[in-house]
């Protein structure tokens, strides 16, 4: 005997989940360093002025509100990952035990889809990368705050000479430093090995 009708993942349809699996897990425990990461500037944050203040709140919210859709899609993701790894022995063994013949062409079909669609997946991880980028990016500006204090400025000071920084221009602020450091580094490695001197 043969038995066709057992929705069972294909090769190719398990490295698909379990790479996404795995792109998830590791864009998931980066958040988790992020956000462990802004949870310890707390009590550096409570000495600052109130706009500072308001900034770090902000983006602790922020962290808090995509931690709770990341613990969504991931207990969805475990699931998927239970069905991929038990559908063997819960589905096929005992088919096999009792001498049916299991073909397994069949694939998952609607099988992941009903635990969380793919879609999902994909847009909570550019959620997550988006948040990782303008948390570098605020941290950049914890660093600098962090700097300007250890010089001897009050967090008001600090605060102010910190947004005269920030001013407009492709040159203007932390982020037309860091892009003129580009350029520098730039000229001064890329640049010579691509004209041969």
């Amino acid at each position: 005997m043969e038995l066709d009708a057992i929705p069972v993942a294909t090769s190719a349809e398990k490295a698909a989940w379990f790479d996404l699996l795995g792109r998830w897990r590791a864009k998931a425990a980066e958040f988790e360093r992020a956000q462990t990461t802004l949870a310890a500037q707390a009590e550096f944050m409570s000495r600052q002025p109130p706009a500072v203040r308001a900034e770090y709140q902000a983006m602790t919210a922020r962290a808090a509100a995509l931690r709770a859709r990341i613990m969504d899609v991931s207990n969805a993701l475990r699931a998927v990952e239970s069905w991929l790894k038990g559908a063997f022995t819960v589905l096929i063994e005992p088919w096999q035990k009792a001498g049916v013949k299991v073909r397994e062409w069949l694939g998952l079909g609607a099988a992941p889809a009903a635990l969380i669609p793919i879609a999902v997946v994909t847009a909570a991880l550019a959620a997550v990368s988006y948040f990782l980028v303008d948390f570098a990016r605020y941290m950049l500006k914890v660093s600098e705050l962090r700097r300007l204090q250890a010089t001897g400025l009050t967090p008001d000071q600090a605060a102010a000479a910190l947004e005269r920084l920030e001013g407009p221009g492709l040159l203007g602020g932390m982020q037309g430093i860091i892009m003129a450091g580009a350029l520098l580094a730039l000229a001064i490695f890329v640049l010579p090995r691509l004209v041969g001197k």
